[in-house]
């Protein structure tokens, strides 16, 4: 076996190795649970007949991720080993597309190690979509046409059309790279007919075979869609783009502020490097690494497309500008640029898998919501993301009604104030489910409303997730489980009823109801203290472990202005009970006068009723 047989294997194996560790680290995002619901789960023909205008996909993405997950299910890691396989695949069609350019072994293992350690390529490979299939595909493309260019037999010239035909149907902006080769072969072969009309029957057979699919109304007219990302952004175009093509998204923030210079000025000198010793090979790698972006940044003009993602393709074009660079630069020189290059890559690599989950963690949210929510509750989801729709009704399927809300970023504030007012009425309480997107016209108007109409009874975050549970203020006789007050603390309020949420919040805190119901109006107004006894505590110095004192709904309700007569619920919090020994520790509630710091007596003697002793790990 030849020794760049050897190094190619153990570029594979790095390769594989970098994208398959964690690669079921994080939950699906919501592009993924899109992939799982829509491409994987219905029959073939229903994701093509419905959803080929909401998601405007090729046949083939559809069709692949629908047999993989037939053959081996939906769980995350079977899900995203298909992108896995096809991307470690690609490190020897990399390989082969930079000797087929170079014929240099060297250079194509440099190129092919610059693309096997680029974190933006490791982050697709993890991704359940088709961009890692589409760039490996790319890539085959790109090498069968520089081959049927070289060689000129028929047998050439069917591979590239049958391989670029099936990168069409994986995906449509594969079109950028067969127009960024036109380019290529107009100049490269200037005014070499015979070889014009050879690849303007290669494109017009490709076009013959993607018609029937591309021509469609849905896909044509666009189907109403507008794109997820933004416009036209020459900054974001100019600066972010560089990075995340050569280093990925997740490098330290310290390094964006110039890092996107030093691409330009590599690429730059490697162009020029190329140009000075083959004019061809310039002109290629130039046409390959520039034409897609500047046709995207066209297409952005009208749709909201900007993203690095969308030109992937370019990608192997740069690797191979970057290691021929290196190679002119001698031992030192380019020693020094190929090891720079992988050391940024790595740390990109590295802080990926490490500090930068693909998805919030739907799966804490989605339990915690199935132990906590009742049946007549509403969850409504402000982060409108089809991850957390996913977990919720596919993966859990909780029996709670769920509702995006905004469901979308023009919705105007009165609609969903309209939609909120009316919801409040038909369910019992409310919960308010993740975060929603600070960029949208609408984003706050849900939480605003929801603060001024009703009450807070639960506030935590399960894996740093927003989950707040709202009620209305006028409490429903359903909620109260005696028969007669619990205790009556002087002649000022009956306590009716008391309820503590268990477990502790995933904060830490433990949540209590109490249901006052006032006998009159005090002078001034009193306080209501929660206490957690235990053991002996050294840092109270007595049994108390964690307390919470307040007047009645933060003053809302003072004990100088509560109507008598009318139920009132209380919610307290004891922070730090996940913190506490293990052991059993008994909960008290008193009123008493802040300003003389005397309690009121319960009937039946003592200044403090005992709701419960509770048992904590």
């Amino acid at each position: 076996m030849k020794t760049r047989h050897i190094l190619l294997l153990c570029l594979i194996f790095v390769g594989f190795w970098l994208r398959v560790a964690n690669v079921d680290r994080s939950d699906f995002r919501g592009d993924e649970a899109f992939t799982v619901q829509y491409w994987m789960m219905p029959p073939l023909s229903e994701s093509l007949q419905t959803y080929i205008a909401i998601d405007p996909q090729p046949a083939l993405a559809y069709a692949s991720y629908r047999m993989w997950g037939q053959a081996v299910g939906l769980s995350e890691f079977a899900v995203r080993m298909l992108p896995v396989l096809v991307s470690t695949l690609a490190i020897a069609l990399m390989f082969r597309f930079a000797r087929q350019v170079t014929k240099n072994d060297r250079v194509a293992l440099i190129a092919t190690l610059i693309w096997t350690v680029q974190p933006f390529l490791i982050w697709h490979a993890q991704d359940a979509r088709n961009y890692a299939i589409w760039s490996t595909l790319s890539l085959l493309s790109l090498w069968l046409a520089l081959r049927a260019l070289e060689r000129d037999t028929p047998r050439t010239w069917i591979a590239y059309v049958t391989a670029v035909a099936v990168t069409g149907y994986v995906y449509y902006l594969e079109l950028f790279l067969m127009f960024a080769l036109s380019v290529y072969v107009l100049f490269a072969y200037w005014l070499c007919w015979r070889v014009y009309a050879k690849w303007a029957g290669a494109m017009l057979t490709v076009g013959a075979i993607l018609a029937p699919w591309y021509l469609q109304p849905e896909i044509s007219s666009g189907g109403g869609y507008s794109g997820t990302t933004t416009g036209f952004d020459f900054a974001r175009l100019f600066i972010d783009f560089p990075e995340a093509l050569a280093f990925g998204t997740a490098l330290p923030g310290a390094l964006d502020a110039w890092l996107w210079v030093v691409v330009y000025v590599a690429l730059a000198a490697g162009l020029a490097v190329v140009l000075r010793n083959n004019w061809k090979h310039a002109l290629l790698l130039g046409s390959i690494a520039i034409v897609p972006v500047v046709l995207l940044s066209i297409v952005t003009l009208r749709l909201n497309v900007l993203a690095p993602r969308y030109v992937m393709g370019v990608i192997p074009a740069w690797a191979l500008v970057i290691a021929l660079l290196a190679n002119r630069g001698g031992r030192w020189i380019g020693g020094g640029l190929v090891a720079g290059w992988i050391a940024l890559s790595f740390v990109g690599t590295y802080t990926y898998h490490t500090d930068q989950p693909k998805a919030p963690d739907w799966n804490a949210l989605s339990i915690y919501l199935a132990e906590n929510a009742a049946a007549d509750d509403l969850v409504i989801q402000t982060s409108v993301d089809p991850g957390f729709g996913y977990y919720y009704n596919d993966v859990y399927r909780i029996p709670v009604d769920e509702l995006a809300l905004p469901a979308s970023p023009e919705q105007p504030a009165d609609e969903i104030e309209a939609q909120l007012a009316s919801l409040s009425r038909e369910y019992d309480s409310l919960w308010l489910a993740a975060q929603g997107f600070t960029d949208w016209p609408s984003y706050g108007v849900v939480e605003t409303w929801l603060e001024a109409n009703m009450q807070r009874v639960i506030d935590t975050d399960p894996a740093g997730l927003r989950a707040e549970q709202y009620m209305p203020w006028d409490v429903s006789s359903d909620e109260i489980t005696t028969d007669a007050p619990l205790a009556v603390f002087g002649d000022v309020a009956e306590l009716v009823d008391v309820r503590v949420v268990q477990p502790p919040q995933p904060t830490g805190e433990l949540v209590v109801w109490a249901y006052w119901r006032p006998m009159v109006q005090t002078d001034s107004p009193y306080k209501v203290f929660l206490h957690m006894a235990g053991d002996f505590n050294p840092a109270t110095n007595s049994p108390l472990w964690a307390q919470d004192d307040r007047e009645p709904q933060n003053g809302r309700a003072a004990t100088d202005v509560w109507e008598p007569g009318t139920l009132y619920r209380d919610v307290y919090t004891l922070p730090g009970v996940n913190t506490v020994p293990e052991g059993d520790y008994t909960l008290l509630m008193g009123m008493y006068d802040p300003v003389t710091g005397e309690r009121l007596t319960i009937d039946g003697g003592g200044d403090a009723y005992t709701i419960d002793t509770i048992a904590l790990p």
